[in-house]
C-alpha cells in the first residue's frame, strides 16, 4: 500500500466518530514517524502524542519537526530534576510546559509531544492558568505597581538585565518582560499608567527590534504565589520561604498541593475533539508501575534527607495520578494507538501494516582484522528497502560525496 492510500485511510478512520480506539501495528522507526507527520499535517483537530520515555519523545519531536514544515510542535516534557530535591527545574523546560498548556486553551489544533512520566504528574489548575493570563496594547491603562507584584506572583525574576525566559526588569518607565511565549524579550514603556508602546528587544544587545501591536502575558511557573495560594500553604505548615517574603523558591513544584485545593492533570487542558496518539499503549501497565516506584523512591529519600536536615517536606499524596484516574482521563477520548504487534482489545478498530520498517541499524562498514572500509553491508540493506517497496534517501555532506556515493553504488549495480 502506497504512503498517500495508507494516510487517507489512517485519516478516514480518525475522522468516524464512532471510532474511538484506532490501532497501527506493523511499522515502527523512521517509516512511522514519516507516515505520522504527513497525517499531522492534514490532521484537524488537537492532539496529543505521548511517548513512552522522555527520550523516545525528544526523538519524535526532532523527526517531526524534520519532516513538518509550517506547523508548531510543542513540548511538554517531564522535569529534569524532582523539585523534592529542593532544586528548580530548567527555565526552559518550565516555559515549554507552559507554552504547551497556553496552546492547548488558545490555539486551533495544537500539537503537543509528551511522554508518560509528564501526564501523570498533576500541574497548575487550568482555571488558576487562566486567571493570570493577561492581554496588553499600547494606549489602556495599566497599573504598574500591580503589574510588577503579578510579575513576582506568577514566577518571573527580577535582574537588572533581562536575557533569560523568565526575567523582568524595571527601569523607570520601562518594563522588561521575557515571556515563555515569545522568541525575544518585551519591552514596554509608559508614560505615567498608559502604557505607551511595546516592542520586542534583541537581550544580547538590548536594542529594540520590531514594535508590537499587543502582548499576551502569561505565568512562567507552574505555582503561582499569591495571596490566596500563600494563605493556604501556610494553614498547612511551614514552608522554605519566610513570612514576609513574596520571593520564588527553589523546588516550589513539589508544593502544588499545598497551594492548589486541587490540581489538575494535562487532560483538563484538552479539547472535546482532542485525538490523543498513544506510542506503545500496550506497556501502559508496565510503564506506571516503573514510573511510580521511581516516584516513591524519590519521595522517601528526599523526606529523610528533609527530616535530617530539619526542613520542611511536601505533601506528595495527590501529586501522581492513580492508574484508574489515568485510564480514566485516557478513555474520555479519542485515542490512537502505534503498535509494533498485538494483542488487541474487540472494540480497537485495526490497521496492520505489511513490510520492513525497523530502519534504526548500525551497518559495521569496516571489515574485522583487515582495517578496510565496504560499502557492501549498506548496499546490502538498501536492497532490502527497495524489495519492500522502500524509498531511499542517503544525505552526504556536499555536493562531491554524493557524487563519489553514486558512482560507488553504481558499481554495486544499484540504480541511483
Amino acid at each position: 500500500m502506497k504512503t498517500r492510500e495508507l494516510q487517507e485511510r489512517i485519516l478516514h478512520n480518525i475522522c468516524q466518530e464512532n471510532n474511538k480506539r484506532i490501532r497501527i501495528a506493523g511499522i515502527s522507526g523512521t517509516a512511522l514517524s514519516y507516515l505520522y507527520s504527513n497525517i499531522l499535517s492534514e490532521l484537524k483537530k488537537p492532539n496529543l502524542i505521548i511517548l513512552p520515555t522522555k527520550k523516545a519523545a525528544k526523538q519524535l519531536y526532532k523527526e517531526l519537526d524534520f519532516f513538518i514544515h509550517g506547523k508548531q510542535i510543542y513540548e511538554f516534557f517531564p522535569y529534569d530534576i524532582s523539585p523534592l530535591s529542593g532544586l528548580n527545574p530548567h527555565k526552559d523546560i518550565i516555559a515549554r510546559r507552559i507554552s504547551s498548556l497556553y496552546a492547548l486553551l488558545n490555539h486551533d489544533n495544537p500539537v503537543i509531544i509528551t511522554s508518560f512520566e509528564a501526564i501523570l504528574f498533576n500541574t497548575i489548575p487550568k482555571e488558576v492558568f487562566i486567571r493570570c493570563m493577561e492581554f496588553f496594547e499600547p494606549g489602556e491603562e495599566i497599573e504598574r505597581d500591580l503589574l510588577i507584584r503579578k510579575l513576582e506572583e506568577t514566577g518571573y525574576l527580577r535582574v537588572s538585565l533581562v536575557e533569560e525566559i523568565g526575567d523582568y526588569a524595571v527601569r523607570g518607565n520601562v518594563i522588561d518582560i521575557f515571556c515563555p511565549l515569545y522568541q525575544n524579550p518585551v519591552r514596554l514603556e509608559f508614560w505615567g499608567d498608559t502604557l505607551e508602546s511595546i516592542r520586542q528587544f534583541d537581550p544580547f544587545s538590548q536594542r529594540s527590534i520590531s514594535p508590537m501591536k499587543e502582548m499576551i502575558f502569561i505565568p512562567c511557573s507552574e505555582v503561582i504565589l499569591d495571596d490566596s495560594a500563600l494563605k493556604r500553604a501556610r494553614s498547612m505548615g511551614k514552608l522554605p520561604v519566610s513570612e514576609d517574603s513574596r520571593r520564588n523558591f527553589s523546588g516550589k513544584e513539589a508544593w502544588l498541593l499545598h497551594f492548589y485545593k486541587k490540581p489538575d492533570s494535562i487532560f483538563e487542558y484538552l479539547p472535546e475533539d482532542t485525538l490523543i496518539t498513544f506510542f506503545s499503549f500496550q506497556s501502559v501497565n508496565f510503564l506506571y508501575e516503573k514510573t511510580k516506584k521511581r516516584f516513591t523512591r524519590d519521595v522517601e529519600r528526599f523526606r529523610k534527607d528533609a527530616s535530617e536536615k530539619g526542613e520542611p517536606f511536601p505533601e506528595t499524596n495527590g501529586l501522581f495520578l492513580e492508574l484508574t484516574e489515568l485510564k480514566e482521563k485516557l478513555n474520555k477520548f479519542q485515542r490512537l494507538e502505534l503498535e509494533t504487534s498485538g494483542p488487541y482489545e474487540p472494540e480497537t478498530r485495526l490497521l496492520e501494516i505489511e513490510g520492513y520498517f525497523d530502519l534504526r541499524e548500525d551497518i559495521e562498514l569496516r571489515i574485522p582484522q583487515k582495517g578496510t572500509v565496504s560499502l557492501a553491508p549498506l548496499v546490502e540493506k538498501i536492497a532490502i528497502w527497495l524489495n519492500s517497496k522502500g524509498k531511499v534517501v542517503i544525505i552526504t555532506r556536499t555536493k562531491e560525496q554524493a557524487a563519489r556515493l553514486q558512482q560507488i553504488l553504481n558499481n554495486y549495480e544499484v540504480k541511483v
